[in-house]
């Protein structure tokens, strides 16, 4: 007869050993998302950036809507391309994408991306984008 380990453990014992083990895993899940957030970083710094999830900051110089994308230049010193697609756009109320105006103040979080050689903002969620 083979030695069978689960015999020597009651259900109670596996129950809270279970329930253990699965706040454990819950907590260690969130700790590693706290870090996880976006980095708040300089428009002359998303070159080195590229990739990661960052935040930025700064006046709306050029915007535009093409077939429902939202397009707009975003400066601070230096200028970014900031992109928010029409999935995203249609989720946004506060602010709504479509009625930023030039001279608004944005903060602005997403993914630094290569568009023409250049690194562009791409905003990943509606919550993304922030006014004044």
């Amino acid at each position: 007869m083979l030695f069978n380990p689960i015999h020597l453990v009651n259900e109670k014992q596996l129950a809270f050993a279970s329930l253990f083990l699965a706040i454990l895993g819950l907590a260690i899940i969130l700790l590693f998302t706290k870090g996880m957030g976006a980095k708040e970083v300089a428009i002359s710094g998303l070159e080195s950036n590229m990739g990661g999830y960052v935040e930025i900051s700064g006046f709306v110089s050029s915007f535009r809507v093409s077939k429902e994308n939202v397009l707009l230049t975003l400066c601070s010193g230096e200028c970014a391309s900031v992109v928010i697609f029409k999935s995203v756009a249609s989720g946004m109320t506060n602010p709504n994408p479509y009625l930023i105006t030039k001279g608004d103040w944005l903060t602005v979080r997403g993914q630094v991306q290569e568009y023409n050689g250049e690194p562009e903002v791409v905003v990943l969620q509606p919550g993304d984008v922030e006014r004044g």
